[in-house]
């Protein structure tokens, strides 16, 4: 399937070659809160495996107070106004019975720029993932914050009884196999599942999730995906290629586990301070035993005649050295700032400011954001905070995770910013203050499949590759 640049056109090819569609979108006004539309929309797509009609909406939540609130729903056609007649009777019939949520449809067809032209800048847009696993629908919570409102400036809380890190990361590897199962869901279900199994601080699970390969999530942190499963290569005293080391990332089950015992050995290390699920580690018992084959994929074969087994095979990916992969892939940090998010429409009269001091690692208050850094800002007598990073060169307001926005705001505080690498023993040694955006930390955790340790005013990664941390340090302009 491909979508030809610049057009409403959609390729799609079967037997007889490339078959041409029209993409337009059919529009409907709402009220209520908009999240019992994606819901709803999303389980009628489930119930009728509607994923390659409808794998997406968008919506407009009615920020403008003189602009109604609407959605779009994709339509795959011939031509303009031809609606399939399986997409309007399960999808748009039952949309219509619904009139507490939709109030009309929009009468008039809509191409992707007609919508942009109709509600400005700001829509969002939500995609439906598949589910490979059998899922158990979760319980709606109303959303209470935003996953990009959270502030990492508190200390970090330390463990020292093994037996209460062993719980916290059982309880992690239980909530990776419900989104294992799930497949992807909302904000609001993920902090729902991380409320029922106590754990803490679930925008923070979400970021290591991330780290450690496991989940994706929306730009606006208001939808998870479940990575595919895959072994990604690690770097191991070995010298025998055959013999090589991977850990296990995403999409994980107790069945595949208990199959990938049958062609390795299995390590179970838990993340420094239980702070997440277990990193599994593999070493392959014998490449060339049959049913195993580790090419561009690894296709594990079980028994007809092995009760255990309800599938009768696993596809798990050859990944490679992820790590290395991802560190050559990156860009430099200034690229990197460019294709951040621009929030806009941001009118300074309207808020209070702090501004982010580098040397305090505090926010101070702000009369105005007249320079370059990272503030915080907030609506006096509201519960609305929210962090971003201003650019006054380019007069922009840039959106991302907090870690990087930080890390942008020591860049252009004309500091240098530092890490130390001990070659002896492949660690890297990042000030925790100086901690690197995201996408580059993650190069650096799938170099072991665990995150760092703290020490005292450090990060500490293990199994850091000379290769990586040299490309990263570049990139990013540390001085190491």
């Amino acid at each position: 399937m491909t979508i030809v640049p610049h057009t409403n056109i959609l390729e799609i090819k079967n037997r007889s070659g490339y078959r041409r569609f029209l993409v337009w979108y059919k529009g409907f006004s709402y009220q209520g809160d908009y999240q019992k539309i994606i819901d709803f929309i999303e389980n009628l797509v489930r119930r009728k495996s509607l994923y390659d009609d409808v794998d997406h909406i968008l919506i407009y939540p009615g920020i403008e107070s003189n602009r109604e609130k609407c959605f779009f729903l994709p339509i795959k056609s011939l031509k303009m106004q031809d609606i399939p007649p399986n997409i309007q009777e399960d999808v748009i019939n039952p949309l219509l019975k619904k009139r507490k949520l939709i109030k009309e449809p929009i009468k008039q067809a809509f191409s992707y720029n007609d919508v942009i032209a109709w509600v400005g800048s700001q829509l969002e847009v939500y995609e439906f993932m598949r589910h490979s696993i059998p899922y158990q629908p979760a319980a709606k919570i109303k959303e209470q914050r935003s996953p990009f409102a959270f502030n990492p400036q508190t200390s970090v809380y330390h463990i020292e009884n093994p037996a209460d890190i062993e719980k916290k990361s059982i309880k992690c590897d239980r909530l990776l196999y419900w989104l294992s199962a799930m497949g992807s869901g909302s904000w609001e279900a993920f902090k729902k599942a991380c409320d029922t199994l106590q754990i803490e601080k679930p925008e923070r699970i979400l970021r290591r999730l991330r780290l450690l390969g496991h989940i994706e999530s929306s730009v606006n942190g208001k939808r998870w995906s479940i990575a595919p499963t895959a072994l990604v290569k690690v770097e191991s005293d070995s010298e025998n290629s055959e013999n090589s080391e991977y850990i296990l990332c995403g999409q994980r089950s107790i069945k595949l586990l208990d199959c990938l015992k049958q062609y390795a050995q299995l390590t179970y290390i838990p993340q420094p301070e239980g702070a997440g699920p277990h990193c599994i580690r593999l070493k392959i018992h014998d490449p060339k035993k049959p049913g195993f084959c580790l090419n561009s994929e690894l296709k594990l074969l079980t028994s007809a005649r092995n009760p255990v087994f309800d599938r009768s095979d696993f596809i798990v990916a050859n990944a490679g050295n992820a790590s290395l992969q991802l560190a050559e892939l990156l860009p430099d940090i200034k690229i990197w700032q460019e294709q951040l998010t621009n929030l806009s429409g941001i009118v300074p009269s309207l808020y209070q400011w702090q501004k982010f001091n580098c040397q305090t690692n505090n926010f101070e208050e702000w009369n105005h954001p007249t320079e370059t850094g990272l503030y915080e800002l907030r609506r006096e007598n509201q519960n609305y905070r929210l962090t971003l990073f201003y650019h006054r060169e380019r007069d922009v307001w840039l959106q991302g995770d907090w870690y990087g926005l930080r890390f942008l705001s020591w860049q252009h505080s004309g500091q240098k910013c530092l890490a130390r690498y001990d070659g002896d023993t492949n660690r890297l040694a990042i000030p925790y203050h100086q901690r690197w955006p995201e996408i580059y930390e993650r190069a650096l955790v799938l170099g072991s499949g665990l995150l760092p340790t703290y020490q005292k005013s450090w990060l500490c990664y293990e199994n850091a590759g000379v290769e990586q941390v040299v490309l990263l340090s570049d990139k990013l302009d540390v001085t190491c």
